[in-house]
């Protein structure tokens, strides 16, 4: 008898639990109740989770596609999109290239590729050092305190697009100059390998080192939303670099690879008047998007 009503009997002295609303102490309880009042709480916890997941965003994976109608952003990634194809287009038709040119095997053509992984790699941190070099100019010409630790900075009164964009702009230029020698060189009979490799390194280098800016602009602009704006930037750059990449051996065997590289570097040239629009009027546009 005494098992049971360890077990199962609550406490009802009036003294101790009042009509029955106020809980007994823990050496009051049996068992039972321990179990019961376990459940309970686990309950509580997992409605109090569900009700907290509710509350926050769903993830949403259209959220990319109305940031491409964006004028700002739209122009940002639609050249940023076609420096990567441009890109794209180089190292797909290199292979062909120099293996018709120098009969070289797969291990070989792989070795050329060497230098344009290697030119990322060295300019990787030194493009983040020019970048806050950048940012700490133009905030104190702007008058803007410098905040540090992570913390996201205010850049209402920052031209963002300039201290970002000139960069990668500088880089970009450069790598156009790099590739129209490169073109005519390798359209040579025995085009000296040397310079080719050169010429690779300064492309991989300064085409790398112009996405590095770029990516950060991306967020400054889009900070409440920057992995839609990652994925948007993704989406097009894919899609154009799939396009280029379909299209250069057909373009090198119809043109050559002269005129080839001249198209690729003449492209990025003509069509940075995007980013220099940005520049411009990115500023105007930013504060009439916050504005509506």
């Amino acid at each position: 008898m005494f098992s049971i009503y360890l077990l199962f009997i609550p406490e009802t002295c009036r003294n101790i639990v009042g009509n029955g609303s106020i809980p007994p102490q823990s050496w009051n309880k049996p068992a039972i109740q321990y179990v019961k009042d376990k459940r309970k709480k686990n309950e509580n916890r997992h409605a109090a989770k569900r009700e907290t997941m509710s509350k926050k965003q769903r993830p949403n994976l259209l959220s990319s596609i109305p940031i491409l109608f964006q004028k700002e952003s739209f122009l940002i990634l639609i050249y940023g999109a076609f420096v990567y194809s441009g890109y794209i287009m180089i190292l797909t038709g290199l292979p062909q290239q120099l293996s018709s040119t120098y009969n070289y095997n797969s291990i070989q053509v792989g070795l050329c590729y060497i230098p344009i992984g290697v030119g990322p790699i060295i300019i990787r941190p030194i493009v983040g050092r020019v970048m806050d070099a950048n940012f700490r100019r133009y905030t104190r010409k702007s008058g803007v305190a410098t905040i540090d630790n992570n913390v996201q900075q205010d850049i209402d009164n920052l031209p963002i697009e300039r201290i970002r964009l000139e960069i990668s702009l500088a880089f970009v230029y450069i790598s156009s100059i790099a590739i129209l020698p490169y073109g005519w060189v390798m359209g040579l009979q025995k085009p000296p390998l040397p310079a080719v490799l050169v010429m690779l390194f300064i492309m991989g280098l300064c085409t790398s080192a112009s996405v590095q800016p770029l990516t950060a602009l991306i967020i400054d602009i889009n900070p409440k939303s920057p992995a839609a704006a990652g994925a948007a930037f993704n989406l097009v750059r894919c899609l154009l670099a799939a396009g280029g990449a379909a299209i250069v051996n057909p373009l090198l065997n119809s043109i050559g690879r002269g005129w080839t590289g001249t198209i690729v570097a003449l492209s990025w040239i003509l069509l940075s008047v995007c980013w220099w629009a940005v520049i411009i009027l990115g500023p105007k546009w930013r504060k009439q998007a916050k504005k509506a």
